[in-house]
């Protein structure tokens, strides 16, 4: 069984993704912020993170930083997911290891649920 973490910090939202996902069969764990996501990414690595890019204590570029998927966790894919379409931000996430960029706003939690389930079917 798959393991997906979601970062989040809109609990409404937070709620969606965890009913949604635990639905289709997958271990599910959650975190509101960026520095509880790392420890629990350290300690259970999933196979994908869902993150959001603006959180407290540590935004989604400095957990993407950290958790080093690069060297550390290379096959661990990160869907990142935000309000915020800043051109740098989503250069530096990319070039940081993550999958996929996506604005919240263009698509519904199906639609995520989706695109995570043929990300870890690939």
């Amino acid at each position: 069984m798959a393991r997906v973490l979601i970062v989040e910090d809109n609990a409404a939202l937070q709620k969606i993704y965890v009913t949604l996902l635990t639905k289709e069969g997958y271990d599910v764990d959650f975190a509101s912020d960026g520095r509880v996501a790392l420890e629990k990414a350290e300690k259970r690595p999933p196979d994908l993170i869902l993150l959001d890019m603006m959180m407290p204590n540590l935004d989604g570029v400095g957990f993407l930083r950290a958790y080093d998927l690069q060297g550390k966790h290379p096959g661990v894919k990160v869907v990142v997911f935000s309000n915020t379409e800043v051109p740098g931000k989503v250069k530096e996430a990319l070039e940081l290891g993550a999958s996929r960029y996506m604005t919240k706003y263009n698509f519904t939690p199906k639609d995520m649920v989706g695109l995570i389930r043929d990300m870890l079917k690939a």
